[in-house]
């Protein structure tokens, strides 16, 4: 119930794939607490079944209490915090690991990407690769040109590329009517 209700008032998630909690209110917590909110979070967010350690979860929680600016990794994680926040994103390399040089989905059938998206399409073959550098001017001009970002690089490069045919999609970017088609 503990763990339940400090979710339901206090943790925020962005579609993008970061979670953030506040601070002050977290390490009011028990620490037994704490350990298991991060936990959750960081098995979440890394689309793992199992846990983390907690030895591990323990050393992240003490390096973040004493340090007010800190950016760790945990479980294929990044951990940021500052003053009022700590925040919870993918770590992109995991990604990029994850789809290799690409990945190709058959019509009607259904694909977990990265663990965290499911993919799938009944009118056309999906061509899916990690946004990185490489590709990154291409998405810019495609995706950013009209708009001003507002999603960091690091995020978005935990996001799938979608390509079908000579149309390219990017989740959460794209917009969702032409996603459902």
């Amino acid at each position: 119930d503990i763990l339940s209700n400090f979710f339901i008032r206090y943790l925020e998630f962005e579609l993008f794939g970061q979670f953030k909690i506040n601070r002050k209110i977290f390490f009011k917590q028990k620490k037994d607490i704490q350990i298991e909110i991060f936990k959750r979070i960081l098995t979440t967010n890394s689309g793992k079944e199992y846990p983390p350690k907690k030895k591990s979860v323990e050393n992240v929680i003490d390096k973040i209490q004493n340090n007010l600016n800190s950016k760790l990794t945990l479980y294929s994680n990044i951990i940021k915090s500052n003053r009022e926040k700590i925040l919870f994103s993918r770590e992109p390399k995991k990604t990029i690991e994850f789809a290799g040089k690409g990945i190709s989905i058959k019509i009607g059938t259904n694909f977990l990407w990265d663990n965290r998206f499911l993919l799938s399409s009944n009118k056309c073959r999906l061509n899916c690769e990690s946004i990185k550098l490489e590709n990154w001017e291409f998405i810019r001009s495609k995706f950013f040109e009209s708009k001003k970002k507002k999603l960091s690089f690091e995020l978005l490069q935990t996001l799938p590329l979608i390509r079908i045919e000579k149309e390219y999609l990017i989740p959460y970017i794209t917009d969702e009517v032409i996603m459902k088609n």
